[in-house]
């Protein structure tokens, strides 16, 4: 018996040390690839990683690797608000007004106010202004675990999104949570997301995102403005679900070309629910640049072509 008491503390020691030292050497190699290496190199190694070769920066070409230069020269102020789901809000008001804003119901930079309290009555979402995705879909607070919510929205806040993506807008954001209404339609589904890509002003096509939640996860139908079947696939597989008519496309593609206005490229997403028509997001790097799946792979230049990064 004390063989095996003996036994368990030197193996259990051994597991412990290795997990320390793979700790730290991870936390070392995190901290020189996200904090040490510049930033030009980190998006040439990222960009080598997942398209198989690397980006031509001096004279891009390539929808991917104009993305690429984006992220290092366009450093408007604009960009920060636009990419903060708070105060993109305002730019939204302005521009199109407020009508299309999802309903705020709570803001805060004290993840203790996340609670049953402060919660409301009706379906919510929670998420965090400054990263890409990570949100908690509410329908019933009362059975919803806000302690874990707490626990992982206080890792994102602590969280700088800039340094794994290097999208210049995201350094320096005044990081909060916001709680907005969550959205459903007349079946009490998540509604599609209708996101539209604008290259200087003008939408140029359109990604009608369906299936989400759903088995077989996320799929896509990508349309011209004029509500046509485009010959390629931007963000992810061909829908199988039939493509019904949408009573106020042509108001869906005039605000998005309004607020794309100032940019050389963006992506606009709308909801569409019950015919009412809501904001989503300001997107300026989609896939960060190179996750696109994008098939053709000659549309990749068909798409760098229409984005002039002269004007």
């Amino acid at each position: 018996m004390e063989m095996k008491l003996k036994d368990f503390f030197i193996h259990t020691y051994i597991r412990l040390r290795s997990f320390s030292l793979v700790w730290l050497a991870r936390l070392i190699f995190n901290f020189f690839r996200y904090r040490v290496i510049p930033v030009e190199l980190f998006i040439k190694i990222q960009y080598k990683k997942r398209m198989g070769f690397y980006p031509n920066l001096k004279n891009p070409q390539l929808f991917s690797e104009k993305l690429q230069w984006l992220k290092l020269n366009d450093k408007r102020k604009l960009l920060v608000n636009c990419v903060d789901k708070y105060y993109v809000r305002e730019f939204v008001k302005v521009a199109i007004g407020d009508k299309y804003l999802v309903p705020l119901l709570y803001a805060t930079k004290d993840v203790s106010e996340i609670n049953e309290n402060n919660a409301p009555d009706i379906p919510f979402i929670i998420k965090v202004n400054h990263d890409s995705g990570g949100v908690f879909i509410v329908k019933d607070k009362n059975i919803f675990n806000f302690e874990n919510a707490r626990q992982k929205l206080s890792s994102a806040l602590k969280t700088n999104y800039y340094y794994q993506s290097k999208e210049w807008p995201y350094k320096n954001i005044e990081k909060r949570i916001i709680i907005e209404q969550l959205l459903l339609d007349e079946h009490g589904n998540i509604p599609n997301d209708i996101k539209v890509h604008c290259f200087h002003g003008k939408v140029e096509f359109v990604e009608i995102m369906t299936n989400r939640g759903s088995i077989g996860g996320v799929k896509e139908h990508c349309l011209t403005r004029d509500f046509v079947k485009q010959p390629f696939l931007f963000s992810y597989p061909q829908s199988s679900m039939p493509l019904e008519v949408i009573s106020n496309w042509d108001e869906i593609m005039d605000l998005a070309e309004v607020l794309s206005h100032p940019f050389n490229y963006v992506r606009v997403d709308f909801y569409n629910v019950n015919n009412k028509i809501y904001f989503g997001e300001l997107t300026f790097y989609p896939h960060s640049g190179y996750d696109m799946l994008l098939q053709p792979r000659n549309w990749d230049l068909e798409l760098g072509n229409k984005l002039d990064l002269r004007r």
